[in-house]
């Protein structure tokens, strides 16, 4: 089906798989990792699944989206709201294997492009190789600036000192409430109208 685009990506993270799917599972993350996305609003509906809103931009063009996310073992899939699932024109998520001396993370996006878009499919593709392969790369970094937080708060713990007194990885103090364990996910979809080529022009992604 040429209005079908799926995009597959895995980076080998020198970390433990359950601090990967923590971070991965955490739908607010998608705003530190996912190049498309600049703001998500979480709405959960249980402790497994729930709907979030994306805010962002698609190579420079403003969008925004709305999908329904479930969480599993390995991570967590996602797919755009308000439609049927047999009928869903994206979905997309993360699956996190175990590796010796760390994990994979496997990240996928699936969309089906409305037709005025399937001429530029050869760029839509390049592009989001390009935005998820700097997505693994960006929560990689977030699971170690995660994992230095809960060891400086240990140690200041260890010590007796306040625990929300600890420095951030430059080196400065930063005033903040304990943080938890951080996630992220991501998914695109692009739209020229609806999916049977209305004439309305969207760019909605997920992250």
């Amino acid at each position: 089906m040429r209005r079908r685009i799926t995009v597959v990506n895995a980076r080998e993270l020198p970390c433990r798989r359950q601090d990967a799917v923590a971070a991965i599972r955490n739908i607010k993350n998608i705003e530190r990792t996912e190049v498309k996305a600049e703001a998500v609003v979480v709405t959960p509906e249980g402790p497994e699944r729930g709907t979030y809103r994306v805010r962002g931009r698609f190579a420079g063009v403003p969008w925004r989206g709305k999908f329904v996310y479930s969480l599993h073992a390995a991570g967590f899939h996602s797919r755009n709201a308000d439609v049927p699932r047999d009928q869903a024109t994206i979905e997309g998520g993360f699956v996190v294997t175990p590796l010796a001396g760390g994990c994979t993370v496997i990240h996928y996006e699936q969309y089906v492009l409305a037709l005025g878009l399937v001429p530029l499919r050869h760029l839509i593709r390049a592009y989001l190789r390009w935005s998820m392969a700097r997505e693994l790369r960006d929560l990689e970094r977030l699971i170690a600036e995660d994992g230095s937080r809960r060891d400086q708060q240990q140690r200041a713990a260890d010590s007796g000192a306040e625990p929300h007194d600890i420095a951030s990885p430059s080196g400065s103090i930063v005033r903040r409430s304990p943080a938890g364990i951080s996630a992220s996910a991501s998914t695109v979809y692009i739209s020229h109208g609806s999916p049977s080529g209305a004439s309305t022009q969207t760019l909605s992604c997920t992250a």
